[in-house]
């Protein structure tokens, strides 16, 4: 797994981690943007950046894992799955005792074009 980081004069302002598997697979995870600089598009930038990332080592099904509410990524496309809906190799590596709710989303470059319109600047 990478971690990418988005500054602004040398500042940490936001940071992703894109995991890679199987059969077209990809999870983002410990998406963060410094307290003073959310509400000003940079979760998206980054969102963004990590969905293109995917689709550039041809994955097209990205998915989040977390125990906190989903909100965010569900006004981004994201659709609540099973955990069934994993790769296996993650299925594997799948805390139960965490209980981690499963988001996912199919990306193309369409997709993400059109959702970058919207984005609050």
């Amino acid at each position: 797994s990478d971690y990418y980081v988005l500054t602004r004069d040398n500042l940490v302002v936001a940071c992703g981690q894109l995991k890679l598997f199987e059969d077209g697979y990809a999870e983002i995870g410990c998406l963060v943007v410094r307290k003073e600089y959310r509400s000003a598009g940079r979760g998206d930038s980054m969102l963004s950046f990590l969905e293109r990332l995917c689709l550039s080592k041809d994955k097209s099904n990205v998915f989040i894992l977390s125990t906190q509410t989903m909100e965010w990524f569900s006004l981004r496309g994201f659709k609540k799955v099973k955990v069934e809906s994993l790769p296996p190799s993650r299925r594997k590596s799948y805390n139960d005792e965490r209980a981690s709710k499963v988001y996912m989303k199919h990306i193309d470059s369409r997709e993400l074009d059109a959702s970058e319109l919207w984005w609050n600047r």
